[in-house]
This record gives structure tokens, sequence and C-alpha cells, in this order.
């Protein structure tokens, strides 16, 4: 689940906008990713049956489906600060009802790994649940921090790289090159106002908040050597 919320890509909409625009912005963003057309992901999660739809939460819908030859799940955050009206049917009673949306999720899962699909659209909807999710997600600055809300804190470290720091010894040092315990992994890097994605040539600089995932055990072993 954490591999996937680093990989994820939030968009934000400032401005007013409908459910179709939100669905085709969430279908371009994924279209490179499963192999599939805009229009196809757009068919799938509009109009197809095999579509989850319903809200999860108060103001929160999270739509679904599985298809074959992809890898791993892609998901899409779209957060609209507006809200968007959306009618479902409510799959208790029948009714259509009515809802303003500012939390999308568009998830798309490997078709042969039904219990993995499972776990991702639990994981989602058990964060959406807390009672202040709703004033975390509109208040979160960035796409940094859209992702860190779905972050347990018990699988990823933020680890600040400083001259007086533990960590001062990766300054001036690539990625490639860094001693990182076996199942940690460098998701991102916060430069100043810049996050990016590292890759092995990434070199470390004086002032990068380091993001880190991991198992428990792992991370406490980076934790030792790099921010303890």
């Amino acid at each position: 689940f954490e591999d996937m919320i680093t990989r994820c890509q939030p968009v934000d909409f400032e401005e007013e906008v409908d459910f179709g625009r939100v669905t085709a912005v969430a279908a371009e963003k994924l279209s490179p990713r499963i192999g599939l057309s805009i229009d196809e992901i757009n068919d799938r999660f509009i109009q197809k049956t095999d579509a989850g739809g319903t809200p999860v939460a108060d103001g929160v819908m999270l739509r679904h489906f599985r298809m074959q030859d992809i890898a791993q799940p892609e998901l899409v955050l779209v957060r609209t600060f507006e809200g968007v009206p959306v009618e479902y049917q409510n799959p208790v009673t029948g009714a259509l009802n009515s809802d303003e949306i500012h939390a999308f999720f568009f998830l798309v899962s490997p078709a042969e790994h039904t219990s993995l699909h499972l776990r991702m659209l639990a994981r989602i909807a058990e964060r959406a649940d807390d009672m202040n999710f709703g004033l975390v997600w509109i208040a979160a600055v960035d796409e940094h921090a859209l992702r860190d809300i779905f972050l347990r804190s018990d699988r990823y470290l933020t680890v600040p790289v400083l001259p007086q720091s533990p960590a001062s010894g990766l300054i001036g040092v690539p990625v490639s090159e860094m001693e990182i315990p076996g199942g940690c992994r460098i998701v991102w890097i916060r430069q100043f106002d810049e996050v990016i994605v590292p890759t092995g040539d990434t070199v470390i600089k004086s002032g990068d908040l380091l993001t880190v995932i991991g198992d428990p055990a792992d991370l406490n072993a980076f934790r030792r050597m790099y921010h303890d």
C-alpha cells in the first residue's frame, strides 16, 4: 500500500468542475501506466457496472476496477476545493442519492489479485473514514502532504539532511552510493520548495528532507544510521 501511495498522482482542482472533468483527468493520468486509452478508462469509471462508485465516507468517493496485464495497483487522488455534486444509487435502499465530493480516489488493480485489490480498498476507506480526514485533506499544502495522509507512521520516516545532523555525511553523496538497509527505499526528496522522485544519480544536498518507506525493523535501522 505504501509503495502505491508514493507512486500515486495527486491532482488539485481549485476551480469548480463536474464529475466528468474529474474522471477525464484521472483517466489521462492512468492511461500511460495501465496501457488503456483515456476513453476506455473513462468508460470503465463512468459507465461500467463493475466499477465501484458509492461514497466511502462523507465527501469521499472511490472508483475502482480490475484489469488484466498490469503488474501493480495504480492510484490517482483528486482533490476538489469547491466540491463536486455526484449522484449515486444507494446499494441498500436503491434510492438515488446525491453528495458533494471533495476527495476522489481512482484505483486500478491487477485482475488476478483479488485479495490485493480488496486490501487497497480497505486501507483507503479506513483512512477516509477517520473523523478528521476532511479537514486534513483540505488543509494539505501540496501533493507531498496529500500522500503523507495515507502513510502509516511505522512505515515511513522523514530524515533532514543538515550540516550538524546525523545525516550530514550524506551531503554530496549519490543515492546509489548510500548505505541503505535492505527493505528501505527513498521515495522522494524535498529540496526547498520542490519535491523530486530520486534516481540512483540524484545527489543528496544540504537542506534536503528525505522520505523513506520500509518495514518497521529496516526503518529503525535507517533511523539509527541517519536520524537519531
